[in-house]
């Protein structure tokens, strides 16, 4: 909207311009503000990285299981980690995620005995 001052024709006759000082925005475009995404649909942004393109919340869980499984909280440095890999992804929160930490099923390359505490505490509770 543009102010009363840039309004040709207002300041000469007093008319077609609102009180508040500011025109209706014009035809083809709308003054209200842009619909925000869903809460979680950044994570479903597709990245391009490394010559792969998948979800972004599917790069934080990969990330989450193969790169940082020894880290106190393998979901956030994921989740860092694919924030630098790919713009894209910015705007996949941890919260949205939905990343589960580890792999809480005992089999041959996943022995108990071999988890963290926090994998454990996390596991086991």
């Amino acid at each position: 909207a543009l102010p009363i001052s840039q309004c040709k024709g207002c300041q000469q006759t007093g008319r077609g311009c609102p009180s508040d000082g500011a025109l209706p925005a014009p035809p083809g475009t709308s003054s209200a503000p842009a619909a925000q995404p869903p809460p979680g649909a950044g994570c479903e942004a597709q990245c391009r990285h490394a010559g792969e393109t998948h979800k972004c919340r599917d790069r934080v869980q990969w990330a989450a299981f193969h790169r940082y499984v020894r880290e106190e909280t393998p979901c956030k440095a994921a989740v860092a980690l694919i924030h630098q890999q790919c713009p894209v992804c910015s705007a996949c929160t941890f919260e949205h995620a939905r990343c589960a930490p580890w792999d809480c099923n005992p089999h041959a390359g996943n022995m108990m005995k071999a988890w963290t505490g926090p994998h454990r505490a996390y596991c086991c509770k």
